[in-house]
């Protein structure tokens, strides 16, 4: 019996000691997760959007691209817009990347665009490009950087001339004229009050004009097997 209490202190300084070690665990790993966090927000503080304002209500982890994805192409844009009352404004990036810049004011893009297009890099670029690279080929809609597509408009420069889109235009018209006959038919199939999907109809007549016009193809307003085998790639 004289053991007894000798086992209780034994085993009351063990688990002692190891309650000590585990919340000077917790309190090391919870100063090093706030160090961390400053050290990330003094970081962003120094960054070059830092003023620009942002819509409320980013979740920490998915930021503001969550609702740009669950929403419809454009809604969360204008909603925060709208809400901001500015057309230039920065949105969170998820996994705590780099804020985006969102620019919708005309002036802007055009500056963008036309003056300095090779000093911008698009958001989502790495994702992006490999599904282009995978869909079309390492082409036009590829490349970036303005040595390259120099290169690519000095080879696709002759099929785009005035004289070679004055001498296709009909090609154009036809795959035109086939998609009003197919929009037609699809109309007179559901007795006249269809419900259609635009982007379906455009994938379609898109590929219809660049078979007739870039290979001399008929891909039968986008309805044959090569041109659906194209679409659901």
């Amino acid at each position: 019996m004289d053991s007894l209490p000798s086992v209780f202190h034994y085993f009351g300084q063990k688990y002692t000691s190891a309650i000590a070690v585990t919340l000077e665990t917790t309190i090391y790993a919870t100063c090093v997760l706030l160090a961390l966090l400053s050290l990330e927000y003094f970081l962003r503080s120094q960054h070059h959007l830092y003023d620009i304002p942002s819509p409320p209500g980013a979740s920490w982890i998915w930021g503001h691209e969550r609702e740009v994805w669950e929403t419809s192409a454009g809604i969360a844009y204008a909603n925060w817009m709208h809400q901001l009352q500015i057309n230039i404004f920065k949105i969170k990036g998820a996994l705590r990347k780099k804020d985006i810049l969102v620019v919708a004011d005309p002036l802007a893009i055009t500056y963008i665009m036309q003056k300095r297009i090779y000093d911008y890099q698009p958001a989502h670029s790495e994702v992006v490009r490999p599904r282009i690279a995978r869909l079309l080929g390492k082409s036009l809609g590829w490349v970036e950087g303005e040595s390259e597509h120099r290169r690519m408009r000095h080879l696709v420069g002759p099929a785009l001339s005035a004289e070679a889109i004055k001498q296709g235009a009909y090609k154009v018209f036809a795959a035109s004229e086939t998609l009003e006959l197919h929009l037609e038919k699809e109309i007179i199939i559901n007795d006249g009050a269809a419900i259609i999907s635009v982007c379906d109809w455009v994938n379609q007549a898109t590929i219809d004009v660049i078979g007739r016009f870039g290979f001399d193809h008929n891909f039968e307003g986008g309805k044959s097997e090569d041109a659906l085998n194209i679409l659901n790639s």
